[in-house]
């Protein structure tokens, strides 16, 4: 059976936020995009929820 992982092209997720108050960047690195906007709206504590801006980048990784 052939291993079909190695022909497929895999995808990372890379969320890049500003905390407004200082504006501080923090990044976090996933393999899918629903991992990368869950930490996003769920880490309130590094400041994901309010006050950031933040946006997704998605990259293609053999």
């Amino acid at each position: 059976m052939p291993d079909l992982m190695d022909e497929e092209l895999k995808k990372v997720y890379i969320v890049s936020a500003m905390w407004e108050g200082d504006g501080s960047i923090i990044e976090g690195v996933f393999n899918t995009r629903l991992k990368a906007e869950s930490w996003c709206r769920g880490n309130p504590n590094k400041g994901c929820a309010k006050n950031v801006d933040w946006d997704i980048d998605e990259y293609e990784v053999q």
